[in-house]
């Protein structure tokens, strides 16, 4: 017989057993008292969720049992503040994020950059920005987009040093 007919037979054969095995492993009665406790909300639910969805859940408490007692109120807020915006903008966000998770490790490190050292401005700065590119009609933003989309590192360059001298004579 084949050898990786084999295999595929033995494991055709324990497939149940390992399925029944994984099931158990996530199961409410298999979470030690603190995670339980983290994912208490979900109890009543917990034996419906898909796998994956136990993971994250899992991975979450993880993470949260070993935050320091200051970020764990940041993120308090930050959830409250969540939870307070409309539907619509929470539905953004989340395509933002995710068109954020299919970029490439280099275009993820060059949006924090920038992030940062927009963060790194003055308030009244950041408010002249954010209001510069408000005033931008939708159109004329997207063209600014597709132009540094579409631009040399060196054209890119020299567009925001182009920017910076407007932007210093305003």
């Amino acid at each position: 017989m084949n050898k990786s007919l084999f295999f595929i037979l033995l494991l055709s054969l324990f497939k149940p057993t390992l399925a029944l095995s994984f099931e158990q492993a996530t199961s409410w009665q298999s979470l030690d008292e603190s995670t339980q406790k983290t994912l208490q909300q979900f109890e009543s639910q917990w034996h419906d969720f898909p796998e994956q969805k136990k993971q994250k859940l899992l991975t979450g408490a993880q993470r949260w049992k070993s935050m320091s007692s200051d970020e764990k109120q940041l993120m308090k807020k930050r959830f409250k503040r969540w939870k307070s915006l409309p539907a619509e903008d929470r539905q953004v966000l989340r395509q933002r994020m995710k068109h954020f998770q299919s970029l490439s490790p280099d275009e993820k490190k060059s949006l924090r950059k920038k992030h940062q050292w927009f963060k790194g401005l003055p308030a009244n700065k950041q408010k002249k920005l954010k209001q510069r590119w408000k005033n931008l009609s939708p159109q004329k933003r997207q063209e600014i987009r597709q132009r540094m989309r579409n631009s040399t590192p060196h054209e890119r360059r020299q567009f925001k040093q182009k920017m910076r001298n407007t932007h210093m004579r305003k």
